[in-house]
């Protein structure tokens, strides 16, 4: 994957988090970095679509991020947006996911959980553990990953970060740990995007 990123300016709430800046960084799986608040989930979320308060251009692989479909990335965000009053199994099932591929992937990250439980009586944690099946078996090219070993007791952070160094999709990972196997890094800096 290549992304090509030019000119890029980014507010939120007032705040300029990127200033004017350009970079070309290529690799299967590209890690960005930051302090909390400079602006990684945002990227993610103008990568996916969610956000399009921005200006300058990003292009993956040749086309602008706004010509390439949903179904190009899975998300897999730290708030899935989940319904707190149905189960996982009913959350799971109105998502457009490969729902054998989340019964794997989640009986992997939470083999004790049974699927009848509801989102509301789930801890932080397991709710993080739902959003990276949830988001891993979604049928995609790329996955956008935000910060997915927030809240994961460390046999379920082990799980996901083996999950996803063997997944051969491309990946864009925010993460501030060092524990992924990645080609690439962005660091996100005082309003600019640095190639690491």
């Amino acid at each position: 994957m290549e992304i090509n990123i030019h000119n890029f300016n980014l507010t939120v709430k007032d705040k300029i988090l990127i200033e004017d800046s350009s970079l070309l960084i290529s690799g299967k799986k590209i890690q960005i970095t930051g302090a909390n608040g400079s602006g990684k989930t945002s990227l993610l979320k103008i990568l996916y679509g969610y956000n399009k308060h921005y200006s300058g251009s990003i292009l993956i692989d040749g086309q602008e991020i706004n010509r390439l479909t949903k179904n190009y990335f899975s998300y897999i965000q730290q708030d899935q947006n989940l319904i707190d009053q149905m189960n996982i199994s009913q959350n799971a099932y109105i998502l457009n996911i490969n729902y054998q591929k989340f019964l794997s992937y989640f009986n992997y990250l939470k083999p004790e959980i049974k699927l009848s439980k509801k989102i509301c009586e789930l801890s932080g944690g397991q709710k993080q553990a739902l959003s990276i099946a949830l988001g891993m078996a979604k049928e995609s090219y790329c996955l956008l990953v935000d910060e997915p070993l927030n809240n994961l007791d460390s046999e379920t952070q082990k799980k996901v970060i083996k999950l996803l160094n063997h997944d051969n999709r491309d990946q864009i990972i925010v993460s501030h740990l060092n524990d992924f196997k990645v080609d690439s890094s962005i660091k996100i800096y005082q309003r600019e995007m640095v190639v690491l």
